[in-house]
């Protein structure tokens, strides 16, 4: 992930559709979510967002 300069997990094998399934399955791409340091879900994304909205959430669950 050096190419690309991130410096966060990207999963992506079974367990994801596992999880896809869990969740409600997945309509729309991308879909992220944020969880915070303990596990527990904070909020999620449908579509495009903004970076610096993702980083105003990151922050707040930090």
């Amino acid at each position: 992930m050096k190419f690309n300069a991130i410096n966060y997990i990207i999963t992506n094998g079974t367990e994801n559709f596992e999880f896809a399934k869990n969740v409600g399955g997945v309509k729309n791409i991308p879909l992220m979510f944020l969880y915070d340091k303990e596990g527990n879900y904070s909020t999620h994304y449908v579509g495009a967002i903004p970076e610096e909205m993702i980083d105003a959430d990151i922050k707040k669950v930090l």
